[in-house]
């Protein structure tokens, strides 16, 4: 079991914290990325999201959201 990321713009980070993209398929087999490849085939019983206009950004973890502000946005501005 594993999940595919199918047709992205994968963003590589290289030597010196460059950065680079390619049009590619990022595999995870259960918490590691075990391949990045322009074309994987889908292993058995693989999850295929279709990433197609869309960035990955693999080993990225995004720590600062404000989602919860979301549902209370403009209501308690004046509090």
């Amino acid at each position: 079991m594993g999940i595919l990321l199918k047709d992205g713009t994968v963003i590589l980070h290289g030597k010196d914290d460059t950065l680079s993209t390619v049009r590619a398929d990022v595999l995870i087999e259960g918490t590691i990325i075990s391949k990045v490849k322009p074309s994987i085939v889908a292993p058995d019983g693989c999850e295929v999201i279709d990433c197609t206009d869309k960035i990955i950004s693999p080993g990225f973890v995004d720590t600062h959201r404000h989602m919860w502000e979301s549902a209370l946005k403009g209501l308690c501005e004046d509090l």
